[in-house]
This record gives structure tokens, sequence and C-alpha cells, in this order.
């Protein structure tokens, strides 16, 4: 990806070598374009959970820090930048065939899953009608039995609805018993605690009458 330095530093190169070495960095350019390219398909390509356990695709880590600069490249001989050209061509041909091979590997899994899917809804649906089947044999073959449960399921919710009733009365019952009791023992106390105060009143009021005297 070209830069403000990178560009200064391609015009002086081409202002000071041979229209070679300005064909070198041209080409230089496509390939660090191309290979840059390949890379970020390669890592924004997103490979569906379901098919991750299928397909082991590798990328070397390193990809990006073996990647070598414009700006490095100017000043190696030709012999040299022949060979990171090579390099960079090999790398960037075997990254575009992995991302085929991946994506032609992807399909042909895809295309079994949906194949495999199709097979077991169609075996389900198979199973489901002959348990259908048996299951409704059964029903057929119970089915007296099946009304007298009922029968009894209705009774015995009656029952339970009406030891319910019954044990909501008594609670009922019960609370208000207790409520009242509540209020006589409350009456009571209060009652007692009146008949003690008047009382220590009368005899309080005796002392202080025989102190005066």
């Amino acid at each position: 990806m070209s830069t403000p330095s990178t560009l200064k530093l391609k015009t002086s190169a081409r202002s000071e070598t041979p229209d070679k070495m300005a064909e070198i960095l041209s080409y230089l350019d496509n390939v660090d374009s191309n290979c840059i390219k390949t890379m970020q398909e390669t890592f924004s390509y997103k490979i569906p959970e379901s098919f991750r356990s299928d397909i082991e695709f590798a990328i070397e880590p390193d990809i990006v820090g073996d990647m070598p600069k414009i700006s490095e490249l100017v000043i190696l001989p030709n012999h040299q930048l022949a060979r990171r050209i090579v390099a960079l061509t090999l790398r960037a041909n075997e990254l575009s065939n992995a991302i085929q091979l991946s994506k032609e590997h992807m399909a042909h899994v895809r295309t079994d899953k949906q194949k495999a899917i199709r097979i077991e809804k169609q075996n389900s649906q198979s199973r489901l009608a002959e348990q259908k089947t048996h299951f409704e044999s059964i029903v057929s073959r119970h089915q007296g039995f099946i009304e007298q449960l009922l029968k009894d399921k209705a009774l015995l919710c009656e029952k339970v609805s009406a030891l319910t009733r019954r044990i909501e009365s008594q609670n009922q019952a019960w609370e208000h018993k207790i409520k009242t009791e509540i209020v006589r023992v409350k009456e009571s106390t209060l009652a007692g605690e009146k008949i003690r105060r008047e009382r220590w009143v009368r005899e309080n009021t005796k002392k202080i009458k025989v102190i005066l005297l």
C-alpha cells in the first residue's frame, strides 16, 4: 500500500535509476498491491462454524511480518530484487490457490451436509409417521381404559376441590376465632390495667390525705 514517503522514494529512485529500475518498481507496486489484496481476502473470509471441523486451512502467522517494503527493496541489487519478486509472486499464487481450494472444499462440504440433512429429515419424518401409527393403535385398543382414567381424574379433582374448600372454611373459622380471642384478651388486659391504675390512684390519694392531715 503506497504512502507519501513511499511515493517520494519511488520518484527519487526513478530519477536516479534507469528505465529498468522504474519498471521493476512498477512491477513491485503491482505485486505489493496483489499480495495485500490477497491477504485481506484471506483474513476477511469467514468460515461458517458448521464447516470449521471439516476445513483445516492455516495461514502462516509471519506472512505480514515478512512482507518487504518498497523503501527496503529500492536499495537491493537486481538479483535480490528478482528473488524477492519471485518469492512474493509464488506466495501470492499459493494464497490465491489455497483460498480457491478452500472455497471449493467448503462448497463440497456444504453440499454433503445439505444432502445428509435432507436424508435425516426424511428418516425423521418416516420414524414420526411410524410412531404416530403405533401410538394411535395403542390408544384405540385402550380407549375404554383411557376414558375411565379421565372419569377417575375428574372425580378426584372434584374431591380435591371439596377438600380445599373445606380446609379454607376451617382456616377462616380458626382465623376468626383467633382474632376474637386476641380482641378479648386485649380488652381484658386493658380492663385489668385500668382497674390497677384506679386502685393505685385511690391508695395514693389516701396516703396523701393522711400525710396532709
